[in-house]
């Protein structure tokens, strides 16, 4: 057998002493050391699981996923996502095994476990939807995290490999997890094609021209007390009166429901009960008296299909397309988060958004200013984007049409001016959506320029005394009359409501209660008498 001798380190010369190495022994290094690897390559994995449990736990909810419009390149990017922290991870591993210091690999350890801590506190935090986007909190989270650091400091041997091990012991979560990621059905709508999106031409023919074109305008979040003032519009609203001096003024309308995720299905739907139920990838309406595939709903467009009407729809927030599928009936939807162009792009949007979940100092101090300016440019270029295409629609508009537009004005974050420009971003130490009066007025004067703009190009295709014009909101403003959300009235649904008849050449107030799940009845008046 063929045999190594090898000097201890150090040796003196002519030192007698030498360690015999086999080549068995290199094969049980060899051996040993793979075991490292793989152990370290488990520990990586389960450790950035953790990382991303916050955000995992909240994209389990199939209603976060809906609202996002969920696409496979979601899933995919956030696989590969939770793939880089454990390179991450393993690399600084095998760096302090290269480098052999004593003070790098207890560092290394120490700030280890207390990103464990903060990664399994994460999911603690997902459970608060508000907790990661206002500064409201901090004091609570920087004493927590003093204690935390001492704590860890003081016991650190202990939590150490306590840490290894439930890392260890969790190394199947991570398969288990990625595995239900990829069997997440998409609530993109570009990436939906089953038969019940396919659009039926049976149901809609061409726009007929003796019945008149109604343009419904739903804007988010429109307040009637920031409007009106003892029932007379304020003054710096110039459009608007020009509308109100010719089109029914209700002072007493009701949205269905106090926020949007309510508010517009059943105002599609036209019940004042009832809210939506993603499961596996199919869209359900839940109600007192069970349930029902959506396309199975009677809705606010029904009787105008049948009377021949071309019917689109543009909005936000909800996939309008799945919605109202299987109708024939022409949408177009905008999400209201940031979307990546791409799976790369949408990995670095994953890597980013989970400092949202983290419950450190730095982190939420770090995402609140990226997000404060990163969503602000969004938001406007979602405007810019909206308003274009809103826009493209009504050129398109004419007789025997019906377009319905739930447009994100005057609806926060409260970055643009009258004329739709860019003032900034909104401050990192508050809401997304949270805003003083000022800067609501703001947005409700760029509110009264569409409504003129609107009101121009109508004139100018000579539609506005034909047209059957609705514009009213899905809810008042959430935040009034106290920006911070929890000390807010919870109930907003007082909205302004703006009925324009055909040849309607007078104003009339009307303060009797009207729920706009009522709006049904007056378009089949307009089927049954089109003049």
């Amino acid at each position: 057998m063929n045999a190594i001798a090898v000097p201890p380190k150090d040796a003196p010369a002519g030192c007698a002493l030498a360690k015999v190495l086999t080549p068995q022994d290199y094969t049980l290094s060899s051996r040993l050391f793979f075991v490292q690897v793989l152990r370290a390559a488990a520990i990586s994995t389960s450790a950035s699981c953790l990382f991303y449990l916050g955000q995992l736990r909240s994209w389990t909810s199939e209603q976060n996923r809906y609202h996002y419009f969920w696409s496979s390149q979601d899933s995919q990017a956030l696989i590969i996502a939770v793939g880089i922290v454990a390179a991450f991870i393993f690399l600084c591993w095998f760096t302090t095994r290269i480098l052999r210091s004593r003070v790098i690999r207890k560092t290394a350890q120490f700030i280890f476990t207390l990103f464990l801590t903060d990664a399994i506190l994460s999911d603690l935090t997902s459970m608060f939807a508000g907790v990661g986007f206002t500064a409201k909190y901090d004091w609570f989270f920087w004493i927590a995290w003093a204690v935390i650091t001492a704590f860890v400091l003081l016991f650190f041997q202990r939590l150490w490999k306590r840490a290894v091990a439930l890392c260890l012991i969790l190394s199947p979560l991570p398969w288990i997890l990625l595995l239900q990621v990829l069997s997440w059905k998409s609530w993109n709508p570009a990436e939906r094609v089953d038969s019940s999106l396919v659009y039926p031409t049976a149901l809609q023919r061409t726009g007929l021209p003796h019945l008149p074109p109604i343009v419904i305008f739903v804007f988010d979040e429109w307040s009637y007390e920031r409007t009106f003032e003892t029932r007379q519009i304020r003054p710096e609203f110039s459009h608007l009166t020009d509308v109100a001096s010719r089109a029914d003024v209700h002072h007493n309308a009701q949205s269905p429901g106090s926020a949007t995720y309510f508010s517009l299905p059943r105002l599609i739907y036209q019940e004042s009960d009832g809210e939506l139920l993603p499961y596996h990838g199919q869209l359900f309406w839940r109600t007192s008296q069970g349930h029902r595939r959506v396309n199975e709903c009677r809705t606010l467009f029904d009787d105008l299909l049948r009377a021949g009407y071309q019917v689109r729809v543009l909005g936000f927030y909800h996939p309008y397309e799945i919605l109202l599928e299987g109708r024939g009936i022409q949408c177009r939807s905008y999400s209201n988060d940031p979307r990546g162009d791409s799976v790369i792009t949408q990995t670095g949007l994953v890597l980013l958004n989970n400092l949202r979940f983290l419950t450190d100092p730095l982190s939420r101090l770090m995402w609140r200013r990226w997000d404060s300016a990163f969503f602000s440019r969004h938001w406007f270029r979602l405007s810019q984007e909206f308003h274009h295409e809103a826009f493209r629609l009504i050129d398109q508009l004419g007789p025997g049409m019906c377009l319905f537009i739930h447009w994100p004005l005057p609806h926060g974050p409260f970055v643009l001016d009258p004329q739709g420009e860019f003032v900034g971003p909104y401050s990192p130490k508050q809401d997304r959506t949270f805003g003083t009066p000022d800067q609501y007025r703001r947005h409700l004067l760029r509110l009264d320029t569409v409504i003129g703009e609107i009101c121009d190009r109508l004139r100018h295709k000579n539609l506005f005394d034909e047209a059957f014009i609705v514009m009213t909101s899905d809810h008042g403003w959430r935040r009034d009359p106290d920006p911070q959300f929890r000390d807010a009235d919870p109930d907003h649904r007082h909205v302004p409501l703006f009925i324009k008849r055909p040849h309607q050449k007078s104003r009339v107030d009307c303060i009797d209660p009207f729920p706009l799940v009522r709006l049904t009845a007056l378009f089949a008046q307009i089927t049954a008498d089109p003049q």
